[in-house]
C-alpha cells in the first residue's frame, strides 16, 4: 500500500508500505507550496499522478515516478502589475485553492 501525506512543512510525501514488519518507508517527497497544502489525491485510475492544492493559492501535479512530470498552476508574482495598474497586491490575488473535483 502506498500513503501520501501532507504536513506543516508543506511537504508532500509519499510512503510505502513494504517493510516486513508493516512500517512505512518514505518513497519521495515534494515540496514547492509556500503554505500547507489543504487538498492532495490521487489523480483518476493513474497511480503515479498526485494532485495537491493549497492556502498559497497553487495546485501542483506530482509525479511519483518521474520529476520531469511536476507542474505547477498559480498566479505567479504580481507585483509588477499591481504596480503598473497602480493598484494594491491583495486586489490581484486568487483566493486560496480549498478543494478540487
Amino acid at each position: 500500500p502506498v500513503l501520501v501525506s501532507a504536513g506543516a512543512d508543506n511537504a508532500i510525501k509519499t510512503w510505502l508500505f513494504d517493510q516486513p514488519d508493516g512500517t512505512p518507508r518514505l518513497l519521495r517527497w515534494r515540496s514547492g507550496h509556500s503554505d500547507p497544502p489543504t487538498r492532495v489525491r490521487f489523480y483518476g485510475s493513474n497511480p503515479t499522478l498526485i494532485l495537491s492544492a493549497g492556502l498559497d493559492r497553487a495546485f501542483r501535479s506530482f509525479c511519483t515516478t518521474k520529476d520531469e512530470q511536476n507542474c505547477e498552476l498559480s498566479q505567479g508574482h504580481i507585483a509588477k502589475k499591481a504596480k503598473k495598474l497602480r493598484t494594491a497586491e491583495v486586489a490581484l490575488k486568487l483566493p486560496p485553492v480549498l478543494d478540487f473535483a
